[in-house]
């Protein structure tokens, strides 16, 4: 099942890929896809008497009509994928009758999910809410619940259930905090048939929430000097702990964080394939470099001819097989990669957060978005042998 992510206008694509890039860190049978926010004439701004401190209202009409449009300009959303749209605009309560704050709405295959007033209740990290809205509405689709009704809600957020009914945005962070679907809602989604593969993501998803809602603030506590250190083989070791990689990643990793406080959009990365394949070369033995090129869409094609003199030659072409890859390819493919490298760091026990090691983005180049590793340059210390192996120029 794939699931849309868009929002309305005043909503930043690098928001959005927050939130796609949180949910997408946990591989499963539901794919989350990112769409740019919709233009403005979608959109029907009203000024309202109720909302005293808001310039701006926007009715629920206006969400279903932009979800509807959403479904006509891409062509491959099929009917049974979900489209979530977000948003920071108020909502009008008169037309949005209900007994609790807005939070989030269904209708439908639709979701409709407010994205302020968050911080406080996520430890700042609003999109930790916006990713369990996503889950939560999603949850009770797959289960055949009608959106607008709260039968199927428990009657207090007591036990943190994803399914406890909430009244403020404390019960919702209790939820937040507690990451659980009950023995009853799990017994009630089996009744339903809903496939076990969603339910396992979404719990691992909530899971990773809670975690991280509930880790240590990195400001106060990460405030020693952790040393990074890479020896001649390529090897990647932080305060002093080994971290174990695949060699893909690895590679990726190694070039980033060589290239410490350089950002790097996926065209850039492609023109510095060659280093990155050096690199790949050199921590995998008999590797297969492919891996490398198609990443970066291309192909190495090898063909036999006879020489009367030398026997047997092989001659290899590199072929671009994806001249006009779609930019959301190679986003979801360096996300994948951060992904991986986010996960792998999370093993080194001594540190209260993965956040300083991490390769992050950094803003944009016109639309692309630019990679970046950062880090204090006098804490890593990298063999010479390997720099010489970065630095060739053959």
């Amino acid at each position: 099942m794939n699931i849309y992510i868009s929002g309305t206008p005043e909503i930043s694509m690098d928001s959005i890929n927050e939130v796609v890039d949180f949910l997408s860190s946990i591989n499963g049978p539901i794919n989350f896809i990112p769409l740019s926010p919709v233009s403005k004439k979608w959109t029907t701004f009203r000024k309202s008497e109720k909302e005293k401190n808001e310039d701006s209202y926007i009715i629920l009409n206006d969400l279903k009509q932009i979800a509807t449009v959403l479904r006509i300009q891409f062509t491959q959303i099929e009917d049974e994928n979900l489209v979530i749209v977000l948003t920071s605009i108020t909502l009008n309560f008169i037309e949005f009758n209900s007994p609790k704050k807005w939070f989030s709405h269904y209708n439908d295959k639709d979701i409709y999910i407010r994205t302020y007033n968050w911080s406080q209740f996520t430890n700042n990290r609003p999109y930790l809410a916006i990713c369990h809205q996503v889950l939560e509405n999603t949850l009770q689709i797959l289960n055949g619940n009608i959106g607008g009704k709260f039968d199927y809600y428990h009657n207090t957020p007591e036990g943190g259930c994803i399914n406890a009914f909430c009244v403020n945005e404390f019960e919702i962070e209790y939820k937040i905090n507690s990451g659980k679907i009950c023995s009853a809602c799990q017994f009630n989604l089996k009744q339903n048939n809903v496939q076990s593969g969603y339910i396992i993501q979404i719990k691992n998803l909530l899971s990773k929430i809670a975690a991280e809602a509930n880790s240590l603030d990195t400001d106060l506590f990460e405030n020693r000097d952790i040393k990074i250190e890479i020896n001649k083989r390529g090897d990647i070791y932080i305060d002093g702990i080994f971290l174990a990689m695949d060699e893909k990643p690895r590679a990726f990793y190694l070039f980033f964080i060589c290239s410490n406080n350089n950002a790097f959009t996926f065209p850039d990365l492609k023109s510095k394939k060659d280093i990155i394949i050096r690199i790949y070369n050199h921590i995998k033995k008999n590797s297969l470099e492919r891996v490398i090129y198609n990443f970066f869409g291309f192909d190495i094609k090898s063909t036999i001819t006879i020489d009367k003199s030398m026997g047997k030659v092989e001659n290899v072409e590199i072929v671009n097989l994806e001249p006009e890859i779609l930019d959301t390819e190679y986003h979801r493919r360096m996300r994948n990669i951060r992904n991986l490298i986010k996960t792998d760091l999370s093993t080194i026990s001594t540190l209260v957060s993965t956040n300083l090691f991490e390769v992050k983005k950094a803003g944009r180049q016109g639309m692309a978005p630019k990679y970046l590793f950062s880090y204090p340059k006098e804490l890593i210390q990298i063999d010479n042998s390997f720099l010489q192996l970065i630095n060739r120029t053959s």
